[in-house]
């Protein structure tokens, strides 16, 4: 499919209607630079929100997967080439994109076993009771709830789990495709707390550690205690990841 002729097609409709790139972003529950992004052909609309783009622009689908209006004695072939078209590309995005969250998980796992011996080999057995801090979990969690607040995908983030776990089988493409980006949301809400966390602990671990007559045997310590709101963020950005995929995996089996 040829991206820019759709996003100036898609740029073309919504002047034709009269609407800011901010106005059909609220309309359709999107942010407006991701209208941007389209209208650059840098990305394509989820089939998720297609339906709804198109009754807003007043084209149809098979127009929009075009990037043109077509006259009739033209839409039935453009129509099975357009649909075979996206049904490779969902195929083919959602293996690259499967391909890298085990890739990411993978890395996660690694680095949080990197983080599990820094601290044992410079702590002990003992250390591994410092994973356990409720004030840096407590602060790393309510940033990311904020977060999500803010950005009004709390509820969608709560459905987003009874989904995954097929406990909401009629939920339609729209709420599904609203879960992932209250997920990815999530996901960069609870690291920002995390390096958040990370920072503040950081900022008092060197202040602790500067009131105990600067022992060198405890700084890594205080460092490696300081690293708790990177871990948190990390272990559950590995929680979410399969909630994600499996969201994924349900537009495209829809």
């Amino acid at each position: 499919m040829d991206q820019i002729k759709i996003g100036k097609f898609i740029a073309e409709m919504r002047k034709e209607q009269n609407l800011t790139q901010i106005e059909l972003a609220e309309q359709l529950g999107i942010s407006n630079k991701t209208i941007s992004k389209w209208e650059c052909g840098n990305g394509m609309p989820d089939y998720a929100v297609m339906e709804s783009l198109c009754n807003i622009l007043k084209i149809n689908v098979n127009e929009l997967l075009s990037g043109e209006r077509l006259p009739s004695q033209d839409y039935n072939k453009k129509a099975e080439e357009n649909i075979m078209s996206l049904m490779q590309e969902s195929s083919e995005n959602y293996k690259r994109e499967k391909k890298e969250m085990l890739l990411a998980s993978l890395g996660i796992i690694a680095l949080l076993f990197l983080v599990g011996f820094v601290m044992v080999m410079f702590g002990g057995a003992i250390a591994i009771s410092y994973f356990i801090d409720v004030p840096t979990f407590t602060c790393t969690i309510t940033i990311a709830i904020l977060v999500v607040t803010v950005a009004g995908m709390l509820q969608d983030f709560g459905r987003a789990f009874r989904i995954a776990i097929k406990k909401d089988d009629l939920a339609s493409k729209q709420q599904i495709h609203r879960s992932l980006l209250a997920i990815k949301t999530a996901i960069y809400g609870i690291n920002i707390g995390g390096a958040l966390s990370f920072t503040i602990g950081l900022v008092i671990s060197l202040k602790e550690w500067s009131g105990i007559d600067n022992e060198p045997e405890a700084l890594p310590i205080w460092i490696a205690v300081s690293f708790l709101g990177i871990v948190y963020g990390l272990v559950a950005t590995l929680i979410l990841i399969p909630v994600y995929m499996r969201l994924k995996a349900k537009l495209i089996e829809d």
